[in-house]
């Protein structure tokens, strides 16, 4: 699941241009439900690359009905929360607040953890959605609807006053039994950020967003992809590709080979630099000597991955990981007994730079 800032900056069919959540709401009253979701759905492809198949339009009514239906729903919480300024229900704040454990939430509780907003960012909000998401989908598959096609169209007809879609019942059957076979450890959860910025040792995993001044965008407050303008606002190379890893080469995730740096360059900084780059795409870089510097100055950069059946130690040459590299850094891939540089005794990949690295820094 990847989650779309709402505040992403994005050209709208015509001169204008303005946040994305507000492109479907835009020509909703002047054109059909239809044509209006074709904008966010043509949008959303051109920032992903991904082709979007179906739509689904939900509100709260809906979720409150929806969860209401299901009596309660258990969220793993990851994080306590503390939101001072919620919305009450005369125009006024009230405190809400959930600590850190494994909850069972009421529609009240679980749509104002969905909902709240003061308490960290838009950000952690969309990956509190998709814990809901799943956490729903656990429940209907506990309750015996996913798979139960007379108990989920009773389901859908109970609440599809609230939900827009061009899916019809039969299709929404056929999807839940795939989705039924499907574990929740194998449903990853991705968002995109603006903790990365400059490339900044403290940024965090999948960082290809800004902040830019706001006196460009009227003082409103929104957010670019990493290599944006003002004057070019429609630059979606690296959520493109990264988005690519997430629905064409998710097996990386599970991999999670652990990669190591080699810099065989004077250039001082150069292997911190590709380290934060891979980081961002949530490749498995470890935190501690993950990065080497070497005497050796090599022409070109190669990629070792281990190989070593003695000790049953090895990455698979077929490895959706070793083919996702390769739209990073198109070098030779060899195959070793043990890491040449690396001191971590877990390394499976050893990423060497060498005097060749420009030709791939800014892909």
């Amino acid at each position: 699941m990847l989650s779309i800032p709402r505040d992403l900056y994005v050209e709208y069919p015509t001169w204008w241009a303005w946040r994305i959540n507000e492109l479907y709401t835009k020509w909703l009253k002047s054109l059909s439900e239809k044509k209006s979701m074709t904008y966010l759905e043509e949008k959303v492809e051109q920032i992903t690359w991904e082709k979007t198949d179906y739509f689904v339009t939900i509100d709260f009514a809906w979720f409150v009905k929806f969860v209401d239906l299901l009596d309660w729903i258990e969220v793993d919480v990851p994080n306590d929360l503390v939101d001072t300024e919620y919305p009450d229900n005369n125009w006024g704040y009230e405190t809400f607040s959930i600590k850190k454990w494994k909850q069972t939430l009421n529609w009240i509780t679980a749509l104002k953890y969905a909902r709240s907003r003061h308490s960290t960012n838009d950000f952690d909000r969309s990956m509190r959605q998709q814990l809901v998401i799943k956490a729903i989908k656990t429940k209907l598959l506990n309750l015996n609807y996913i798979g139960n096609a007379s108990k989920l169209t009773s389901l859908y007809y109970a609440i599809s006053s609230n939900i827009k879609t061009d899916l019809w019942i039969k299709d929404i059957i056929s999807f839940t039994s795939l989705i039924k076979e499907i574990p929740n450890t194998n449903i990853f959860s991705f968002n995109l950020n603006n903790s990365c910025d400059g490339w900044v040792d403290t940024c965090w995993v999948w960082g290809f967003l800004y902040l830019p001044n706001r006196d460009l965008f009227w003082w409103a407050s929104v957010v670019l992809p990493d290599e944006a303008t003002a004057s070019n606002i429609s630059k979606y190379d690296n959520i493109q590709k990264f988005a690519n890893l997430i629905f064409n080469m998710s097996e990386i995730f599970q991999e999670k080979y652990e990669i190591n740096i080699v810099n065989t360059t004077k250039i001082s900084w150069l292997a911190n630099k590709i380290a934060i780059m891979f980081k961002k795409y949530w490749f498995n870089i470890p935190e501690k000597n993950s990065i080497v510097s070497t005497k050796d100055r090599l022409t070109k950069s190669s990629i070792n991955y281990i190989w070593d059946k003695t000790n049953k130690t090895w990455v698979n040459p077929q490895s959706k990981t070793l083919e996702a590299l390769w739209q990073f850094i198109f070098s030779e891939q060899k195959q070793i007994n043990k890491p040449i540089y690396s001191k971590n005794p877990w390394t499976k990949v050893e990423i060497i730079l060498g005097e060749d690295y420009k030709l791939f820094l800014n892909n």
